[in-house]
């Protein structure tokens, strides 16, 4: 069955680095362990409102 996982969004507290991704389902989730720009870790929060209405509307954050 698939589920839902929802609105995630990854941001660097070293360079500004941020990305909302919307998981359409639990089959292909994307996460982010380091910032692609510099290589730090990312910590990841739960999408607010107008993040998760933003990158619905996105199709190159639909993963």
């Amino acid at each position: 069955m698939v589920m839902p996982v929802g609105t995630k969004t990854y941001n660097c507290s070293h360079c500004a680095w941020k990305i909302t991704v919307h998981h359409a389902s639990d089959v292909l989730v994307v996460h982010f362990d380091k910032c692609p720009q510099c290589g730090h870790p990312v910590d990841m929060t739960r999408a607010g409102l107008i993040e998760t209405l933003m990158a619905r509307i996105n199709p190159f954050n639909r993963l």
